[in-house]
């Protein structure tokens, strides 16, 4: 009688442990996608020619979509450029309403308004950033380039 009460209570027991399994298998939430499977999905419908490299600058970690395929930069070393300025405004080390100087060297053809004005307007660094991303000024980011690179870098 014993033994058939041992197995009872192990019969019940296994069963509880399989109903446990089976609802936390159930409840487990299924893996987020991966980065990889995001950036195709988003990338997707675009009808052009897509690269991407992207580092995380604090792990080191690495993601590349054709990233080893030559392609022609144009303008997109703005968006770096903007990413710095914006950086530098919010470390404390510049601020929006610096003052930026229109000159001869900082004159590049290309788009934008900036080449086709006199040399000394001056203008602050968001509206040398604005010009830079809304209408791609070429002189414009020329004279946010020039205004980074004459202060220090170092983040502190």
């Amino acid at each position: 009688m014993t033994s058939i009460k041992f197995q009872v209570r192990l019969a019940a027991l296994l069963l509880v442990v399989a109903v446990a399994t089976t609802l936390a298998i159930a409840q487990t939430p299924a893996p987020a996608p991966s980065l990889d499977t995001l950036v195709r999905a988003e990338i997707a419908p675009f009808k052009g020619k897509v690269s991407l490299f992207a580092k995380n600058l604090d792990t080191g970690q690495t993601y590349s979509f054709n990233g080893d395929e030559r392609v022609r930069t144009a303008s997109t070393i703005k968006v770096a450029v903007m990413i710095e300025a914006f950086t530098r405004v919010s470390d404390g080390r510049a601020k929006w309403t610096d003052e930026l100087v229109l000159t001869k060297a900082a004159r590049y053809g290309g788009s934008g308004v900036l080449p086709e004005l006199a040399d000394g307007l001056r203008l602050t660094l968001r509206d040398c950033v604005n010009l830079m991303m809304v209408v791609s000024d070429n002189t414009a980011t020329n004279m946010v380039l020039d205004y980074l690179t004459r202060m220090p870098s170092t983040r502190g």
